[in-house]
């Protein structure tokens, strides 16, 4: 124990976990739920196959990504991203 001590091998200190800003979270899952219902509209329109809607909310998540957790992101953004894809 003196060893341990004197060599100051005991951490007196817990690191502190890092904080996770949930509103983040909140903010991608609204998204991805706005964009699925929203490329689901345009489904029977265009007759998208269901490998296409994946695809399509795949680029529009990867597009408006950054956005999202920057907390920059527009409803407009994401309607051209949309629309942008089906062209």
């Amino acid at each position: 124990a003196e060893f341990i001590l004197k060599n100051n091998l005991v951490k007196k200190e817990v690191p502190k976990e890092k904080e996770v800003d949930l509103s983040v979270i909140d903010d991608i899952n609204y998204y991805t739920e706005y964009i699925s219902k929203n490329v689901e509209l345009y489904r029977s329109i265009f007759n998208l196959s269901e490998e296409r809607l994946r695809e399509i909310k795949k680029e529009v998540l990867i597009e408006v990504g950054i956005k999202i957790i920057s907390k920059s992101v527009t409803i407009e953004d994401i309607n051209q991203s949309i629309i942008k894809r089906l062209k």
